[in-house]
């Protein structure tokens, strides 16, 4: 299962004064606050999040005046805001604050800042929002045919908060979230697989402390917990992703030891699928034998050399850019709708790294490739096993393989950097 958060905006507060007619200014002797504000497009804020701010508040407050209060609407399809809010008095100690706001509350917010104004003077402000709440995304396989349900709930062990959503079964697959959860909350995370006269046929939980930022790794069947960092100037940064893979058949999943790193996925092709493998060491590295597993199905490649930082190309066939495949082509018959659990293991089985990609359109950030002929790459060659497991790491390839052999895009064999 998998849990992620992101939002990104890049905001600029001016304070200010703003009039054509500078006697009127000085006679009034008041100030404006000029709002101006701009979306940073993130890699990934082209899609709809499930927890999203859609309101600026812009609050200013002293003792010699009425607090001023002002939301301005962002408008997710616009990138820039540009407002001007109400005037207030020029004057000392102006206490300025910026939140952002949806129908559940505040989403970010930030530290006070105090200035003081004079007539016909301009400042200006940065400030740094920090999100309050994310969202937990679920990815699940392996749910079994006699499930008729999926329930999934986190609750805080205060009782104060509690999310949870239920889906009818559909496939072995799904994809859940659990929205608007506020940051620092202590509680517990409950899957339940509910047969069709509502049995409980499976279900697992596991005590977390849900963060936005920060990076944690804990083991519910092999869960990670991942935050990530802010990146704002008046800034609101992007929370990071919060991953939870489990299996409801009941095995438990195997950490990632790493030494081979799944770093391009080809599965938008008919029967030209491959995964690219990088040895991320300094020296080179021979397997007698790689077991690529999809979906639980085990299929050994024997003999794979990798050069230090080199890449080691798995096709579903003899491709002209492979340099191994199984003898069954259906070990990386690969799903363009559905997405896949890949995982590389060692003779022994030891999980060395694994994937568990969500294809075709979905809100796990994983790049939406539409009718498109593309691999996905990841944007980073590390030695993190653990890097690779979130979609937001993810781009569609932008380069042709090979023009004269096909019109597929990718970058087998090489970095997709």
């Amino acid at each position: 299962m998998k849990i992620k958060i992101v939002l990104g905006y890049f905001l600029m507060l001016v304070l200010g004064c703003s009039t054509n007619n500078p006697t009127q200014f000085w006679a009034l002797r008041d100030a404006k606050i000029q709002v101006a504000a701009r979306i940073r497009s993130g890699p990934q804020l082209g899609k709809l999040l499930a927890t999203i701010a859609d309101s600026l508040v812009i609050t200013v407050a002293a003792g010699d005046m009425d607090t001023l209060r002002v939301a301005l609407k962002i408008n997710q399809s616009n990138p820039t805001l540009a407002d001007t809010a109400l005037s207030i008095p020029s004057g000392k100690n102006r206490r300025v604050g910026l939140q952002t706001k949806n129908d559940n509350g505040i989403v970010h917010t930030g530290d006070h800042q105090t200035i003081s104004l004079e007539p016909g003077e301009t400042k200006s402000l940065s400030f740094w929002l920090t999100p309050c709440k994310g969202s937990i995304y679920l990815s699940l396989i392996d749910i079994p045919t006699a499930a008729d349900s999926v329930f999934a709930r986190f609750l805080a062990d205060t009782g104060a908060f509690s999310a949870g959503v239920k889906v009818k079964r559909s496939s072995a697959k799904t994809y859940l979230s659990l929205d608007n959860i506020p940051d620092n909350t202590a509680g517990t995370l409950t899957i339940v697989a509910l047969g069709a006269a509502r049995d409980t046929l499976y279900r697992s939980s596991q005590h977390l402390v849900y963060r936005v930022a920060g990076d944690t790794t804990l083991s519910m069947s092999s869960m990670t917990i991942s935050g990530g960092a802010l990146d704002i100037n008046a800034t609101i940064g992007t929370p990071g992703a919060t991953l939870v893979k489990t299996s409801l058949s009941g095995g438990a999943a195997s950490a990632e030891r790493g030494g081979c790193i799944i770093t391009e996925i080809m599965y938008a092709v008919d029967d030209s699928e491959y995964i690219e493998l990088y040895n991320p060491g300094d020296r080179d590295t021979t397997f007698d034998t790689l077991i690529i597993d999809k979906d639980g199905v085990f299929r050994p490649i024997p003999h794979l050399a990798f050069k230090a930082h080199g890449f080691v190309v798995i096709g579903r066939k003899a491709l002209p850019w492979a340099d191994a495949w199984p003898g069954v082509q259906s070990a990386l018959d690969l799903s363009s709708t559905s997405g896949n659990w890949l995982a590389v293991r060692a003779k022994d089985s030891t999980v060395l790294d694994q994937v568990a990609f969500a294809a075709g359109n979905n809100s796990q950030e994983w790049p939406a490739l539409g009718s498109a002929k593309k691999s996905i790459v990841l944007d980073s060659l590390c030695d993190d096993p653990a890097y690779n497991n979130y979609g937001k790491h993810w781009r569609a390839a932008q380069s042709p393989i090979n023009p004269a052999i096909t019109l597929q895009y990718g970058t087998p064999g090489r970095s997709g950097l």
